[in-house]
């Protein structure tokens, strides 16, 4: 799960690269985020000048996205909605609403 979501990442800065509309949206955006996942170890990265970043570690993360492995893979295979999952508690997002949302539009 952990190459899979290192692989998700690196293509979502691609994109960003690649457009400069969406660049542009998330250029003033500074957050820290950490994905931890049930069965694997914990997965930080940078949201910073209108680029995703890949970290050893972040102290105090702003953003916190806990799952199950199962559920997160259902979320990035399209089989579970990640509002769904949200409200049913399958994905915890411990943020500000602003943030939250970020997270929500990351993962569509």
């Amino acid at each position: 799960m952990r190459e899979r979501i290192l692989k998700l990442l690196d293509e979502a800065n691609t994109k960003l690269q690649e457009n400069p509309e969406k660049k542009e949206k998330i250029s003033k955006l500074d957050r820290t985020v950490c994905i931890e996942l049930d069965d694997s170890e914990n997965i930080f990265f940078e949201i910073k000048n209108g680029s995703i970043t890949v970290v050893d570690h972040v102290v105090s993360p702003d953003i916190v996205v806990k799952s199950s492995s199962r559920d997160f893979s259902d979320i990035l295979d399209k089989k579970l909605d990640p509002m769904n999952a949200y409200f049913s508690k399958k994905i915890v997002i411990k943020a500000k609403l602003m943030d939250k949302l970020l997270i929500a539009n990351i993962l569509k």
